[in-house]
């Protein structure tokens, strides 16, 4: 995008295609708005990477009601500005937080972190019959059956699926290219909040900072041509 920095840009292909493909490829979520009045999705780990750009498609793009999750006021401001309706605190169970906004279920839930098999339950309460969840992760063994009495679509989103196994390559340059256009058309906004010169320090800070579930948006480490 051409009102975008390099580092800028750097940290916004691997979220955008993953939010992208996640909410439009995966779920199937009608791009005429007003296909979607009324509806409504959860994204959990919203202030993160992939959460807070699904924030800006879910909202600005499919004119969906969006309900993030984040539990420190930093993290709570940041996903309202990027458009989220509401905001839910993820360390309580997730029902009791729609109830306190008035809301019982949801017609799409898009988890953007480890997906658990506490999650998978929690999700199993909260979500419409008929209704869709999408993770990025999959690191354990789910028991779906919680899925089953509401016939629930269940999906896995990898961005890296298309290039490993070279199926519809051109679909991915398409995406970025519609993405391009929209950050530059103010659409979208960038979700990188730290821009830091590349040293090992700062890597280790970096992850110590995401393992830490402290990081907000994307954390860019610039300058790599100094690093000799």
């Amino acid at each position: 995008p051409k009102s975008l920095s390099h580092a800028e840009a750097a940290g916004m292909p691997l979220v955008c295609l993953t939010a992208w493909e996640s909410l439009i490829d995966r779920l199937r979520i009608p791009q005429d708005k007003s296909q979607n009045r009324g509806k409504t999705i959860l994204i959990i780990a919203a202030a993160g990477g992939v959460g807070s750009v699904a924030i800006q498609i879910a909202k600005r793009l499919l004119g969906l009601t969006v309900i993030a999750t984040a539990s420190r006021s930093e993290t709570v401001d940041f996903v309202k500005k990027l458009g989220s309706d509401y905001a839910i605190n993820y360390k309580n169970p997730l029902a009791e937080e729609l109830e306190k906004i008035g809301i019982k279920e949801v017609d799409y839930v898009f988890h953007c972190h480890e997906l658990t098999t506490d999650y998978v339950k929690q999700i199993g309460q909260v979500i419409k019959p008929g209704g869709a969840v999408v993770g990025i992760t999959a690191g354990e063994e789910y028991d779906l059956r919680v899925f089953f009495t509401k016939s629930v679509l269940f999906l896995l989103e990898l961005m890296f699926t298309r290039p490993t196994y070279g199926v519809e390559l051109e679909r991915q340059g398409e995406i970025l290219e519609t993405v391009s256009k929209l950050f530059d058309e103010k659409v979208l906004v960038h979700t990188v909040t730290e821009i830091k010169p590349f040293t090992v320090e700062n890597v280790r800070k970096a992850h110590i900072k995401l393992e830490n579930g402290a990081g907000i948006g994307k954390i860019v480490l610039d300058k790599v041509d100094e690093f000799q």
